[in-house]
C-alpha cells in the first residue's frame, strides 16, 4: 500500500489530531510511528523507514564531523516517536508546530511512502496551483519520467 490523496483536519481543543482512517492501515504493521520535520511540513514515517534512515547515518564517523555527521545530528534531533492515547490521538510537539506553522486546520498528504502534514493555509499557498502553473508541474514530471526513452 501507498499514500496518495489529502485530508482535512482539525485539531482538538487540546491541539490533539489523529491519523485520518484513510491513511491508518498504511501504519498496521508498525510498532512505532516517527514524526520528523520535513520542507515546509511534518511527516509521519514508518519505523521500518526511520530505522532504515537510521542505520545509514550510524555508519557515518562520529570523528572530525562534517556535513554527512551534521545531518546525521540533524535527522536524529528532528525525529520523535509519536504517543498515541487509547482513542488514537496525538498531540504534535510545540517545537515542531512551530517549525511547520502548524495551526488549528490542518491537512495530511499522502506521498508514497510517507505522510505529509501540513498547516492547511500554508499548503494551499504553496501547492494549489491553476492553469499554467499546474500544467508546467506536469511537465516536469512527464520530463523525469521519459527522461531515459
Amino acid at each position: 500500500m501507498f499514500l496518495g490523496g489529502t485530508v482535512d483536519l482539525q485539531t482538538d481543543d487540546k491541539g490533539r489530531i489523529r491519523i485520518p482512517g484513510k491513511f491508518r492501515p498504511f501504519f498496521a504493521d508498525c510498532k512505532t510511528i516517527y514524526l520528523q520535520k520535513g520542507n515546509g511540513c511534518l511527516e509521519l514515517i514508518k519505523d521500518s523507514k526511520y530505522d532504515e534512515v537510521m542505520g545509514k547515518l550510524s555508519k557515518v564517523s562520529m570523528m572530525g564531523g562534517g556535513p554527512l555527521y551534521e545531518a546525521f545530528v540533524l535527522y536524529s534531533s528532528s525525529t520523535t516517536a509519536i504517543n498515541e492515547d487509547s482513542q488514537g490521538r496525538f498531540t504534535i510537539p510545540a517545537t515542531m508546530k512551530e517549525f511547520a506553522h502548524i495551526g488549528r486546520e490542518v491537512r495530511f498528504v499522502g506521498l508514497y511512502d510517507r505522510l505529509q502534514v501540513w498547516d492547511r493555509e500554508t499548503f494551499a499557498a504553496r501547492f494549489e496551483q491553476t492553469g499554467d502553473s499546474y500544467v508546467n508541474a506536469l511537465a516536469e514530471i512527464d520530463k523525469l519520467l521519459n527522461k531515459n526513452d
